[in-house]
């Protein structure tokens, strides 16, 4: 508020200290002295005033900030500052489903048989999958009967051609994709001298302007301020420019489910392939990768560190800004140096990532990134390596202190309550690379989900899994990286045959005897059966077994090794991931209790 009521503060911004600055100021001038504002028609010249003001000062504000890039709210703005340094927003990404294609009983032995672009596969879901290309299906080596196509790469959505006529006297004609759900990463763009021509050349999205010669058959993109993306071509100078009555075609895939398209196994197509019937679709890995364009928050983040890196892979921060920009279904992602390996390894960057999908990524998309990595961006001998998730799952037991007299609930209405908090408390703070998990603010939270709460009491146990191949001998180094209670570690079940009656099994556990080995026991008689089957290092938190399983138990697909940690905080490596544990308790093949929540009242106690 303006002190000196000679001058109009130019300070506040806000409407009502503007309209009061301005009464200030009239009222110390000799003509206005004793003059009410409020009860007189001068009021509402004041409220235009203010108003008038107050608009010109958001509106300078606002043209203020979107000038940059950190401070702009507006996608338009945000978008074209990014331009200006060279990136171009992520569109929308169809869900990719890579099949196998197998057409049986082929008759006539025709030499192939043709896929064409936009085939569409049924998935027994709200969504379908189509094609974006040509594919050819080759008689199969093993039986000339069936013909095959292998690693045919299907898409959520729609398959699109839509063409366009140059018009050099058309000035302002653009080559705008008339859909803001296109997924860019599928689009192809194919010009023609004229349109009834038979000779067409397909045009490649530039990836190197410095590469760029007056003939090079490439394309740009942008997107503009009302959402939608354009393709320019070249000048001349850089890349190939087009002469009048060139005819354009765009094809590209209109992204539907996106992030609701991945995960799906089925798909059968809509139609015959080029007339032939009896078609088997065989999945590789179910669908992964759709997802919504970029927003404005990722734009902010990643424009800036795409024009640092300049597309060269120098830093293990290139590399990793590299692969987010790509890779938008990666949830999480951290990067090392080989150096920081134990042992160290020289000349390697690593990468664990974990996508949203799934746990882990495929082989054959871990193949597929790295060769990106390499041809795209690596400049220097260095080898990236993409290595899986390591997870860390807690066990919470809590038991809550309670006031009756304060509540209305029930007890499991509150117990509900507080493992909602938990599995908050996690996904809020832990279930991410290079996040570790702190005891004390867990317990803070479960303390103020509710008013009537007066304390409570937790203890945590943690686990790791691991996927044996059945009636094979194998070794596993469990890293808990965690120091170890000893005498504390303990396995789920699982079977193992019978060293007396062949083909009968034996339902098994492993323990440690407190002494740093491993031990396989009996599960019904506690007899030891063979007390060295691994070692454990309790303050490294290491545990290294040998198991043969003969099978698992039914409905299992892993086995679990618990303990119980030294410290209630919990410290992740950097490929490791702290996740809450959901399962729910089986005692047929000791699998604890993931959260289990009790309440107690203390009123009652006290009488």
């Amino acid at each position: 508020m303006n002190t000196n009521t000679g001058k109009i503060s130019v300070t506040e911004l806000d409407f009502d200290f503007i309209k009061q600055n301005l009464i200030t100021y009239l009222q110390s001038q000799e003509e206005f002295t004793d003059y009410n504002f409020e009860g007189s028609s001068m009021n509402v010249l004041m409220d235009i005033l203010s108003s008038n003001t107050h608009m010109n000062a958001y509106m300078a504000n606002m043209m203020a900030n979107e000038m940059f890039l950190d401070s702009g709210s507006i996608r338009q703005s945000i978008v074209s500052k990014a331009k200006e340094i060279g990136y171009t927003p992520r569109s929308a990404r169809s869900s990719i489903a890579p099949v196998n294609i197998y057409i049986n009983n082929v008759a006539g032995s025709p030499q192939q048989i043709t896929m064409n672009a936009g085939t569409i596969f049924d998935t027994s879901f709200k969504y379908t999958f189509a094609s974006k290309e040509d594919y050819t299906l080759y008689p199969s080596k093993n039986d000339p009967t069936i013909y095959e196509a292998l690693d045919v790469k299907l898409y959520d959505g729609n398959y699109i051609e839509f063409h366009y006529t140059v018009n050099l006297s058309d000035h302002d004609q653009q080559f705008i994709i008339p859909s803001k759900d296109v997924d860019m990463s599928t689009l192809r763009v194919f010009v023609q001298p004229d349109k009834t021509s038979s000779q067409i050349t397909e045009y490649f999205i530039n990836d190197d302007i410095n590469r760029l010669k007056p003939d090079s058959k490439i394309f740009f993109t942008h997107e503009t301020p009302e959402g939608f993306f354009e393709v320019t071509f070249g000048d001349g100078i850089l890349g190939e420019k087009n002469i009048n009555e060139n005819y354009i075609t765009l094809t590209y895939i209109i992204s539907r489910g996106k992030e609701e398209a991945n995960n799906i196994v089925k798909f059968t197509p809509i139609v015959d392939i080029s007339g032939y019937g009896s078609i088997v679709v065989e999945t590789i890995e179910p669908s992964y990768g759709g997802s919504e364009n970029e927003s404005i928050k990722d734009i902010k983040f990643l424009a800036p560190k795409m024009y640092q890196s300049q597309k060269r892979a120098v830093t293990i921060q290139d590399y990793e800004t590299f692969i987010i920009h790509d890779y938008p279904w990666i949830d999480t992602i951290n990067s090392w140096g080989g150096e920081y390996n134990d042992p160290p390894i020289y000349g390697k960057v690593f990468f664990a990532i974990k996508p949203k999908h799934t746990e882990f990524v495929s082989p054959k998309l871990k193949e597929s990134i790295i060769k990106d990595l390499v041809k795209k961006y690596n400049v220097i001998t260095i080898v990236p390596e993409i290595i899986d998730p390591d997870y860390i799952y807690i066990s919470i037991n809590t038991k809550v202190f309670y006031v009756r007299s304060n509540t209305i609930l029930s007890e499991s209405v509150m117990e509900n309550m507080v493992s909602s908090t938990i599995y908050e408390y996690f996904n809020n703070t832990t279930e991410k690379f290079k996040m570790d998990f702190r005891f004390s603010p867990m317990t803070s939270r479960i303390d103020s989900t509710d008013k009537s709460f007066d304390s409570s009491l937790s203890d945590i146990t943690i686990h790791k899994r691991i996927y044996p191949i059945v009636n094979l001998a194998q070794t596993f180094n469990i890293k808990f990286n965690n120091a170890l209670e000893k005498k504390s570690i303990e396995s789920s079940y699982f079977n193992i045959e019978d060293s007396v009656f062949k083909g009968a099994t034996i339902e098994s556990v492993i323990v440690d005897n407190g002494k740093g080995n491993m031990q396989l026991i009996y599960v019904n008689t506690g007899v030891v059966i063979n007390d060295d089957i691994g070692t454990v290092d309790y303050d490294k938190g290491i545990v290294s077994i040998t198991v043969f399983p003969y099978n698992l138990p039914p409905d299992t697909q892993d086995i679990r090794i618990y303990a119980t940690p030294k410290s209630k905080n919990i410290i992740s490596g950097y490929n490791q991931i702290i996740l809450p544990d959901k399962s729910s308790v089986n005692h047929d093949v000791n699998r604890k209790q993931g959260v289990f929540v009790s309440m107690d009242d203390i009123e009652l106690k006290k009488g």
